[in-house]
């Protein structure tokens, strides 16, 4: 059994095409990214472009964060996630490549942390 305890971030690293227009190529990200389940609503999942890196030819690096409630989930979640990803790049017309990182971060959410405060 999976407990469901506070708010974890997860945070994907994706690699794309370095030539592509990293503002409109971030909002497809994000538009992807919100219409993904598994998430809690607040705080609101985020896509940042965070810059270009030289491996035989420029990659575009960008950070997808988003907040789950079910650690144990955190694996599923990702892979729903990717496949999202994959599949809206690719009705773009967007190569999808390079490396893909998933760090799981033992992170309160702000909102539960503000909560905690107020107890205190």
């Amino acid at each position: 059994m999976t407990r469901v305890g506070p708010a974890v971030r997860l945070e994907l690293k994706l690699q794309l095409d370095g030539s592509l227009p990293p503002r409109e190529t971030a909002a497809i990200l994000q538009s992807a990214l919100d219409e993904c389940e598994g998430m809690v609503e607040s705080p609101v999942p985020e896509v940042r472009f965070a810059g270009v890196t030289w491996n035989y030819g420029w990659i575009a690096e960008y950070e997808l964060e988003f907040w789950i409630n079910n650690y144990g989930e955190r694996e599923v979640i990702s892979e729903k996630v990717l496949e999202k990803m994959y599949d809206t790049l690719h009705e773009h017309g967007i190569l999808f490549g390079g490396n893909v990182e998933l760090k799981a971060l033992q992170q309160v959410a702000p909102a539960v942390a503000d909560r905690r405060g107020a107890r205190s």
